[in-house]
């Protein structure tokens, strides 16, 4: 498969999630919940039709680039198939752990190979967003005992 052709395939498959995941956010009844789902929605879409436009548009170089190997279809398979196995691991382990994990093996799966970067990024990254969605959102995260331990301490240290 050329790599053009994955690019479109990638970009139409996130046009259409995209655009059903903003279809979806219209049936949360409250407003102010609604309002982060849409916000995530429209954003994937508009970098996805970008990108769409971009992989249709075609190419003036100078000079010519490097030669395109095209998509590996068992390395992208590899990748969907971690973001499948994370939304139930979520459920299974929290927040937290499978977050961690996900970042740690999806960076690792897209050719980023420096561990002692990669795993105190993705405790930071994922700390960071835990924190974001409950303090500033009052969201509730799918919890393991690590995530309501460190919710409790964050709310008797931090915030109190």
């Amino acid at each position: 498969m050329s790599r053009q052709i994955g690019d479109l395939l990638i970009s139409l498959a996130f046009i259409a999630v995209s655009a059903a995941f903003l279809a979806l956010s219209f049936g949360i009844g409250d407003r102010n919940a609604s309002l982060f789902p849409r916000m995530l929605a429209w954003t994937v879409l508009v970098f996805s039709v970008w990108y769409l436009v971009g992989t249709l548009r075609p190419r003036t170089h100078r000079h010519a680039p490097a030669a395109e190997e095209g998509v590996d279809l068992v390395h992208f398979l590899a990748v969907l198939g971690l973001a499948l196995v994370y939304i139930p691991a979520m459920n299974f382990a929290g927040y937290l752990a499978a977050t961690a994990v996900f970042i740690v093996a999806g960076v690792y799966l897209l050719g980023y190979r420096r561990l002692a970067v990669l795993l105190p990024m993705s405790l930071l990254v994922t700390l960071l967003v835990f924190i974001v969605f409950k303090t500033l959102m009052y969201a509730s995260l799918p919890s393991s005992a690590l995530d309501n331990w460190l919710t409790e301490l964050m709310y008797r240290t931090v915030l109190s």
